[in-house]
């Protein structure tokens, strides 16, 4: 018989240091020697969507279409100065779905809050950012997982901090660190609890006036609060070049390595370790041209998993968008997606979404937008496809101009 760890100290500790991130991030801010007044703006949107969907949580034999209608409500916050920049934003959504194949588990409601500070030097950037969100909902929307059965709440939050220093006119130096943590209700399937430390740095360099090089290194630590109490130490080096080829296109290109070493402690047994080594790349063009814009990337990676150890993941990524007149625009997004697993326990995974909307400006703080979906799912358990069309109506306020 397996024991779970108790998790409830985490919820309490998930629940009160957002809040007092945003806090720290606001004093920094006022604690800034300022001479100039400060600017500030507050606008809220509230949305309104309906949709219907013949599969929602992409399952190999589906129960039958729903229907679903959600409510959104943001503010945004945003104090300026010459030298520095503090927003803070949040905002809650309701979902309810109703019809045949339709169950409480997917009505929802999350929350999420976020803060970013930035202040800026004579030739150096300073950065802090802080959020939190609680997410009530299956999984058949957590496309990172992998995991479409059960509900419960989802917990995230982080923080992080990053530096930017201009050494000269050709060379840029960035440093960033940051902590992100995922806790959840209740169990569901393979899902637990993670936190993960991450810092990087990077040098950037422009050879030429149309040209950019990027080293970067990168170190980080993942800890699973499973039965075995996993933990990854990841270390990776990559380099990236973008260039101008012409004043509509734009070439980019990245490879490197990563080592992971993973250790785990069975209930019974001595602790096992294991060191991999994985290559990464990223290559792609963006083509812009008048109106109309063409983003196509091809990427792999190999990283720890917050649900069965790691994943290998390779995907194809496009997207377009035209503006056919000053009120209205189409726009298409596709993914391709193929996730391998390298645990034993693990399961692989294909997954492949293509999205065509249609948004129109109804008048100035209205807005109305058409859209459908189609996923496919191919998994352990059998294949499934969806399709969905929904609609959205936004109204946007000012409150402060």
């Amino acid at each position: 018989m397996k024991l779970r760890r108790d998790t409830s100290r985490n919820l309490v500790t998930c629940g009160t240091l957002p809040a007092k991130l945003l806090v720290t991030v606001a004093v920094l801010f006022l604690a800034v020697p300022t001479a100039e007044a400060v600017d500030w703006s507050a606008t809220s949107v509230i949305t309104e969507r309906a949709e219907v969907d013949d599969n929602i949580g992409v399952d190999v034999d589906s129960d039958g279409e729903v229907y679903g209608s959600s409510t959104s409500v943001s503010l945004d916050v945003k104090a300026t100065t010459q030298r520095s920049t503090l927003n803070v934003s949040g905002g809650f959504n309701l979902n309810e779905f109703a019809g045949p194949g339709a169950d409480s588990d997917l009505d929802s409601f999350s929350q999420n809050a976020g803060g970013n500070l930035q202040i800026r030097g004579p030739r150096s950037t300073f950065g802090l950012t802080s959020s939190f969100s609680r997410q009530n909902t299956t999984f058949s929307e957590f496309e990172d997982t992998g995991v479409n059965n059960g509900a419960t709440d989802r917990i995230s939050y982080s923080v992080g901090g990053n530096v930017s220093v201009n050494v000269n006119r050709s060379n840029r130096l960035t440093v960033s660190a940051g902590f992100d943590a995922v806790d959840f209700g209740r169990p569901v399937d393979r899902l637990t609890p993670f936190q993960n430390i991450e810092t990087s740095a990077a040098w950037i360099t422009n050879l030429t006036e149309n040209t950019d090089f990027e080293v970067r290194g990168t170190a980080g630590f993942l800890r699973r609060d499973d039965l075995e109490d996993t933990r990854n130490e990841t270390f990776s080096v990559t380099g990236r070049l973008t260039t101008d080829v012409t004043s509509y296109l734009t070439v980019f290109g990245s490879g490197g390595v990563n080592l992971i070493h993973s250790t785990e402690t069975p209930i019974a047994g001595m602790r096992q370790s294991d060191t991999r080594v994985g290559t990464l790349f990223d290559v792609g063009f963006d083509y812009q041209v008048g109106v109309a814009n063409v983003g196509v990337s091809f990427s792999q990676s190999v990283s720890p998993s917050a649900t069965d150890g790691l994943r290998e993941n390779r995907s194809v990524n496009a997207n377009l968008s035209h503006r056919i007149n000053t009120i209205s625009s189409v726009s298409l997004s596709a993914i391709y997606s193929m996730q391998t697993s390298t645990s034993s326990e693990g399961s692989d995974r294909t997954f492949a979404r293509i999205s065509p909307t249609y948004s129109v400006q109804l008048s100035r703080y209205w807005h109305f937008g058409l859209g459908y979906e189609f996923r496919f799912q191919d998994g352990d358990d059998g294949s499934g496809k969806s399709n969905k069309v929904f609609g959205t109506l936004s109204r946007k306020f000012v409150l402060l101009p």
